[in-house]
């Protein structure tokens, strides 16, 4: 997998145990916004405020890639709703937040499927978690050209 912001698959740690996804596609790697609106008491004017980021991460772990699909997901299913803490490309850094420390993620969906008919083994491996604490957009948000990419307000973001 090669990817601008890393060239290794994804991973999660939890109980200090690694988990290694070698044969994932990520099919969403987003932040989630969380703002709070609320109008001004003497002129009555919508104020926006930025509280924070969570982060979404999903996507698709072939089972059918290792030799013995069933104990890959064997070792997978145990962590469903587990806590864990997620490096998107196993040749970065954990994510963290915007004190360095790693943010805890909770994967909230696993579901199992065939890709073509019915058989022993499942084919793939469907899997959804989100950050359960912000996350610190700078080091997350960067553009193919190395340019800041801005926020609402004009101000620039540095990916780092």
């Amino acid at each position: 997998m090669s990817n601008i912001f890393g060239s290794s698959a994804p991973q999660f740690i939890c109980n200090g145990t690694t988990v290694n996804l070698d044969h994932f596609v990520i099919t969403k790697d987003e932040p989630e916004y969380i703002n709070l609106m609320r109008p001004s008491v003497i002129t009555h004017r919508m104020n926006l405020e930025l509280l924070g980021y969570y982060w979404h991460f999903e996507g698709t772990e072939y089972l059918s890639k290792y030799t013995t699909p069933s104990s890959k997901y064997d070792e997978l299913m145990p962590y469903l709703y587990s806590t864990v803490q997620l490096s998107r490309f196993r040749d970065k850094n954990l994510m963290q937040d915007k004190y360095g420390t790693p943010v805890d993620f909770i994967i909230y969906e696993m579901t199992p499927a065939y890709l073509d008919g019915i058989k022993r083994d499942y084919d793939i491996l469907l899997i959804k978690m989100r950050s359960i604490q912000f996350v610190d957009m700078q080091k997350y948000l960067q553009t193919e050209s190395g340019l800041d990419i801005l926020t609402e307000d004009g101000k620039a973001i540095t990916g780092g």
